[in-house]
């Protein structure tokens, strides 16, 4: 078996490409322009592809319908991709109409979690909610979410977004930096 080896472009290796197709020596662009238009080309990318995906855990308490991303210190946080207990059970992604048109009770249902409502960017719902002797079977969920990548600052930082698909940084950045 051969490993699989990774190809990602550094920033240096970025910087240097971007160089090259605005035919600059770094005089007229500087390193801190081409800088901000490459983690510009890769928050764009990441934000249209949720390319990068990363998990959390959430905590539940007893009876707690509601939870907010900023509680589980979520500071890359874009949209979630898929909630799950800890043995791999999916809880399925609902919307509000949905929850009231099965149950005016929904959000005073105890029970094992089966649904969720993304509600905005920071607020999270669950139905049914774990009662005390739940928690026997379900103390916190698995959040897999859409991320925004790390931002590049040092030349040995590498791009988070698919190998292939760094190519387009560096055509994003060239058009970015023409626009001064």
């Amino acid at each position: 078996v051969i490993p699989a080896v990774s190809c990602a472009m550094t920033l240096a290796d970025l910087k240097l490409r971007v160089y090259e197709r605005l035919e600059d020596d770094g005089t007229y662009f500087t390193a801190n322009e081409v800088r901000h238009a490459l983690n510009a080309a890769q928050n764009l990318f990441a934000l249209l592809t949720l390319c990068i995906e990363r998990t959390a855990t959430v905590f539940l308490s007893p009876g707690q319908t509601f939870y907010r991303i900023s509680d589980i210190s979520i500071n890359d946080y874009i949209v979630p991709l898929r909630l799950t207990t800890d043995a791999g059970v999916r809880i399925r992604p609902a919307t509000i109409h949905q929850l009231d048109g099965r149950s005016s009770s929904w959000r005073a249902t105890p029970g094992v979690p089966t649904d969720y409502v993304a509600m905005g960017y920071d607020l999270l719902a669950l139905t049914p909610q774990p009662a005390e002797a739940d928690f026997e079977l379900i103390s916190s969920l698995r959040l897999t979410y859409a991320a925004m990548p790390t931002a590049m600052t040092l030349d040995t930082n590498a791009a988070e977004i698919p190998d292939e698909q760094q190519v387009h940084l560096v055509d994003y950045a060239c058009w970015w930096l023409r626009l001064k």
